[in-house]
């Protein structure tokens, strides 16, 4: 083989690299692309965006902008939140301190996306609530361990459930979550996942892992692998696949409503912004917020760079 002849294959090879390259960048681009136009669908059609409730503040994504945005005072002052699986509701703990109440109760509140309280009862304070999809039970984890309230007109009643699901030292934050018909719930200690049954009353191991939440269909739990990547995993037939492209996330994965999205975090280190900046000068590292698509696994970055507290109160709420 002449010099010529081989100058001309190695061209034709960077040529040929280039293209495969250009390619997947492209998909990539199209995939991120239409994502965001299903989100901004989503928002426009079903009233369904991605908020975020902390702090007697109700602030909702702008896609554009690639940041929260304040909307208005929400609700009373209540701790960690999280949507209902319809996304019509918000649940979360109130530390009645606080307020400046005297009982030092800690309470279970349930609202509504306009911020009017609908339903509270007694609880402990906690670092993780989750409401059944009927919005009559809530459950929440804490030191001590599991339990849940149930609706019953203004006052509910409070059950614990066994020692086992109490938080370790290492857990510094949790995630769990009922089925579609609340007869089973999904939680993790111990570095395992598991699923407590209410017709046996016993709890048993699902997975090595941690932050697990169910979909709303009841056909996946998704949570974070000891490794830090993503699975979301069959309760019915243990089937598993990788989701958010193999990224070691942070925290949970939230789901969309129709059970086609998941919400979650990865970290950045990146001034994007000067929030970011800001952040991650005083101390705090960031991280972005992102969204996977289920069906083909294509994702976008929502949120470029949020301070590393807040990322958790993110979630799917139907506004209208």
């Amino acid at each position: 083989m002449g010099n010529d002849e081989l100058k001309r294959l190695v061209v034709r090879s960077y040529q040929a690299i280039f293209v495969v390259l250009t390619i997947v960048v492209q998909g990539c681009t199209a995939g991120e692309s239409s994502v965001n136009q299903d989100l901004r669908n989503m928002a426009q059609q079903a009233g369904i965006q991605i908020a975020a409730v902390s702090n007697r503040r109700l602030e909702i994504v702008n896609y554009e902008r690639g940041q929260p945005d304040y909307v208005m005072e929400f609700g009373p002052l209540i701790g960690p939140t999280r949507a209902s699986p319809d996304g019509r509701y918000v649940g979360g703990i109130l530390n009645n301190y606080e307020v400046g109440a005297t009982t030092g109760r800690d309470k279970v509140v349930v609202i509504d996306t306009h911020g009017t309280v609908v339903w509270q009862a007694p609880g402990v304070w906690s670092w993780c609530v989750a409401l059944s999809s009927d919005v009559q039970k809530a459950a929440f984890q804490g030191d001590a361990g599991l339990f849940y309230a149930l609706r019953q007109s203004a006052e509910a009643s409070v059950k614990l459930w066994p020692a086992e699901a109490a938080r370790t030292p290492e857990e510094r934050g949790c995630s769990l979550a009922w089925s579609p018909d609340a007869d089973r719930i999904t939680y993790a200690s111990g570095g395992k996942v598991l699923i407590y049954d209410f017709r046996s009353s016993k709890s048993t191991v699902f997975a090595d892992g941690t932050y697990p939440t169910w979909s709303p269909d009841g056909n996946w739990i998704a949570f974070r692998r000891p490794d830090g990547t993503a699975v979301v995993r069959s309760p019915d037939t243990g089937m598993e696949k990788i989701v958010a492209g193999g990224d070691k996330i942070l925290g949970s994965l939230r789901w969309s409503p129709d059970s086609g999205y998941l919400l979650y975090r990865v970290r950045s280190y990146r001034f994007t912004n000067v929030w970011a900046a800001v952040t991650t000068l005083s101390g705090s590292w960031t991280s972005r917020l992102r969204v996977y698509r289920l069906r083909d696994g294509a994702s976008t970055t929502i949120v470029p760079a949020l301070p590393s507290n807040s990322g958790e109160h993110f979630g799917w709420l139907k506004t209208r």
